[in-house]
């Protein structure tokens, strides 16, 4: 009888389990400041993200004046080339990254690749 009691909480943990993170607090907040000062990687001056494999980049378009995108550059590697959608102000994206190497990143908008680019590192 204790048994029966059991299996619905057991199904329930089990469901539960398929939408948790695996990992949970690894994306790193990389903030789309301006076409003059570029992407900046929260609390830094640096455009370059650090990630384990598995962990996410959450790229924030902090650009009262701008819209923008992130996205690998053209030749990049197609195991870890990627694109977000243009964002506006506020909006938000993420990105997960489960293959370890590099990446270098850049804004595919008009010509604000000249000044918003950087590298992401995917560790094992």
């Amino acid at each position: 009888m204790r048994i029966t009691g059991l299996m619905p909480l057991l199904l329930w943990l089990v469901s539960c389990g398929e939408f948790t993170n695996p990992n949970p607090g690894a994306c790193q907040v990389v903030r789309m400041v301006s076409t003059q000062t570029g992407f900046r990687l929260a609390n830094s001056n640096s455009a370059n993200v650090s990630v384990k494999a598995g962990g996410c980049v959450e790229f924030v378009n902090d650009d009262a004046n701008s819209v923008h995108n992130a996205q690998s550059r053209p030749g990049a590697p197609s195991n870890l080339a990627f694109n977000t959608a243009i964002l506006t102000r506020d909006q938000s994206q993420k990105v997960v990254f489960n293959i370890v190497g590099e990446v270098e990143y850049i804004c595919g908008v008009g010509s604000h690749a000249t000044t918003m680019n950087g590298r992401i590192t995917v560790q094992p």
